[in-house]
């Protein structure tokens, strides 16, 4: 496979999209305003979040053996890397979460059509 300096979100039919931004996606986010409510801390409650994601991939067909596939060490290994890289940086968790956030949401889908007005480009490491 070639490789491309572009990312391409992965686009979803016009039912999932709705499904997903209209619905699922707004009662994820009533949970965590309820566990704010009951006095848990914003981002404890984002990362019990992202680990429930985690979690989900041992229940996936596609992804519940992933440790045993050799790409998949390969991109957690340049991941890693790259992140390490920022963090010695000493730019903010905070900064380093949100592009992986957004990342995660365009590489498994959440629209139709990708936005013109957002990124597309993954930036070179120098």
């Amino acid at each position: 496979m070639a490789q491309s300096s572009t990312f391409r979100p992965t686009v979803v039919s016009e039912w999932e999209s709705k499904l997903i931004n209209e619905k699922l996606a707004p009662e994820f986010l009533g949970l965590w305003f309820k566990m704010a409510d009951d006095g848990v801390d914003a981002v404890t409650g984002k990362q019990a979040l992202a680990v429930a994601l985690r979690t989900s991939a041992q229940y996936l067909r596609g992804t519940s053996n992933l440790t045993e596939d050799a790409c998949f060490d390969q991109i957690s290994n340049d991941l890693a890397a790259l992140i390490h890289k920022y963090q010695e940086q000493n730019v903010p968790y905070y900064v380093i979460s949100g592009i992986l956030e957004i990342y995660v949401c365009e590489l498994l889908g959440h629209k139709t059509k990708p936005e013109k007005e957002e990124p597309t480009q993954i930036p070179k490491a120098s």
